[in-house]
């Protein structure tokens, strides 16, 4: 089971379009990101239009809204960028064994690594190598998809999670805008499936459900002389682009 140890202490990662469609490795196609600050904002589109004259029949003024279920859903990074290990597989077909081609890893400098992902916003959906559209948001959780806590049987996490457990010693899954599995039985396919809650993430090959899917709108670097590290800002809205 992933400790944030294990994860190299990352929370917060940058998926290829070719994520999933090469090696099974953890960081390949994958860039981590070294977050101080990530703020998530969730905007309620929902139409309304106060009623005219409904102070003077009810004594207060009304206003009706038609919620049409349309959200607006951004995230906002702020960190730095450091020296890192970039792992790319560009072999989409595995051979009969399943097995795909070695990856390659390469120690990129923080520069290199800044100049990187401004080459890759540049792209578009085309380039699977290169468009960055999943990111992933590790967070600790007690809570599992049948609103009782994790436990080593039912979830095959290392302990049984209480209400008293240590933040640090939880599980992670992604941040997701599903729901769990209780609180979507108003919504299609409730049982399981697309609506379906993330699971846990159990080790470091675990392919990640249900990342954030999106683009990043903008990317803003700033190389300071003398400075081995790269300060950073990322606007990333979640969008189903397609073709994905």
């Amino acid at each position: 089971m992933p400790s944030p140890s294990d994860l190299d202490n990352q929370y917060v990662y940058l998926d290829l379009a070719a994520k999933g469609l090469s090696s099974n490795t953890w960081g390949a196609n994958r860039i981590a990101l070294k977050c101080e600050s990530v703020s998530i904002n969730t905007s309620k589109q929902v139409i309304s239009h106060a009623l005219p004259g409904s102070g003077l029949v009810y004594g207060e003024s009304k206003t009706a809204a038609l919620d049409l279920g349309m959200t607006d859903k951004t995230v906002s990074l702020n960190g730095i960028i450091t020296e890192q290990s970039i792992i790319k597989n560009w072999d989409f077909t595995p051979d009969k064994d399943g097995v795909y081609d070695p990856d390659t890893t390469m120690s990129m400098t923080a520069h290199e690594v800044a100049q990187l992902i401004h080459s890759y916003v540049d792209s578009s959906f085309f380039q699977k190598n290169q468009n960055p559209n999943k990111l992933i948001i590790l967070m600790p959780s007690k809570v599992a998809s049948d609103w009782g806590y994790y436990t080593i049987a039912d979830d095959g996490w290392d302990i049984d999670i209480t209400s008293t457990t240590p933040v640090e010693q939880c599980p992670l899954i992604p941040f997701t805008y599903k729901t769990r599995n209780k609180d979507n039985t108003g919504t299609l396919d409730f049982a399981g499936g697309i609506n379906s809650f993330p699971s846990i993430v159990t080790n470091s090959s675990t392919k990640i459900e249900y990342a954030l899917k999106g683009f990043v709108r903008n990317f803003s670097t700033t190389f300071t002389g003398g400075q081995p590290f790269i300060e950073f800002s990322m606007d990333f809205q979640i969008a189903d682009v397609q073709p994905n």
